[in-house]
């Protein structure tokens, strides 16, 4: 991510607060975010590197900070049922799973083998609804192409993953 500003929108900016929205739902200025003096830059810039994950980046005056406030739980339930990519695919070691659940749900996750064997089976159990996490340790696979499939009361989802030594 990179900003650069050279006249600053008519505003003495020195200092600025780098704010980041990772889930959509709210913005925080912990992690790679956080306070930056620019008063002794021309053009006043900043660049973040090693961002690893997708998010909506913005910049306020430190005196002038972004509005933060919870959310209303309303505001963080899905309006459907959803399975995300495995992070990252290909996997070497550790993937995460994401999902999301629009009401409450009994959750099971079945890892298949390219010949369509259940090589792991993973009970979530009951979770209300909202968003999730699972982290699938690949240690015990071998090197090849998997499918993963959530299956949460009637709904039904299938997404494809590598795993890599």
């Amino acid at each position: 991510m990179e900003w650069i500003s050279s006249d600053d929108n008519n505003c003495d900016t020195t200092n600025l607060w780098v704010w980041r929205n990772a889930d959509g739902f709210r913005w925080d200025t912990t992690g790679l975010g956080g306070e930056y003096n620019v008063s002794n830059m021309e053009p006043r810039n900043i660049t973040i590197t090693n961002v690893t994950k997708f998010s909506d980046w913005t910049i306020s005056d430190i005196s002038n900070p972004l509005p933060v406030e919870e959310p209303k739980p309303e505001e963080i339930i899905p309006k459907e049922y959803a399975l995300r990519e495995i992070n990252p695919n290909p996997v070497v070691g550790t993937g995460i799973i994401l999902y999301e659940l629009p009401k409450p749900s009994n959750v099971v996750i079945e890892i298949y083998n390219i010949t369509g064997q259940v090589v792991k089976t993973i009970k979530e159990g009951n979770k209300k609804a909202g968003f999730y996490s699972v982290k699938i340790n690949t240690k015990e696979f071998a090197n090849g192409v998997y499918f993963y499939i959530m299956k949460a009361d009637e709904y039904r989802a299938t997404k494809r993953m590598v795993i890599l030594k």
